[in-house]
């Protein structure tokens, strides 16, 4: 995927194609850790244009990250998501990159109009951690060779 290279209008910070994913995630966590924020507050959406206008199977995600009072827009990130066509898809892309930008031990609020997206994340499941779980210990030894990438 290819992220995005920032505009600034004020306050806000737009993105548009054109960074690589690493730039792109650094610059917007960068911002957070700058105004040491621990909490968040975004909204999400999710589009997919399945054949509409000469367009098809073309897909945006966005996310806007409001201030602790929900009064003034502090960041506005989106990205076109390509070859992974089904709406809920565009909804969890946008969720996912809103919580890429926080830093960890955050509270983060994440307000979005799918109740698919909702769901399908309500569809994690705990296990026990070293545990025998074959493919949790496969998830694991993945996990911790990607720390040495």
């Amino acid at each position: 995927m290819a992220f995005m290279q920032k505009y600034t209008f004020g306050q806000v910070y737009y993105f548009s194609k054109h960074k690589t994913d690493a730039l792109y995630g650094i610059e917007i966590a960068e911002k957070n850790i700058t105004e040491q924020r621990s909490d968040y507050v975004f909204y999400t959406d999710g589009f997919w244009y399945k054949k509409e206008e000469g367009i098809k199977n073309r897909m945006g995600s966005t996310w806007v990250q409001l201030d602790r009072k929900e009064e003034i827009v502090s960041l506005v990130g989106k990205i076109r998501v390509v070859d992974w066509p089904l709406s809920t898809r565009s909804e969890l892309v946008a969720i996912l990159c809103a919580l890429l930008v926080v830093k960890s031990d955050s509270l983060v609020v994440v307000k979005t109009v799918s109740l698919a997206a909702i769901s399908s994340i309500e569809k994690l499941y705990k296990v026990k951690a070293h545990d025998g779980v074959v493919w949790n210990k496969l998830a694991d030894k993945l996990a911790k060779k990607a720390a040495h990438f």
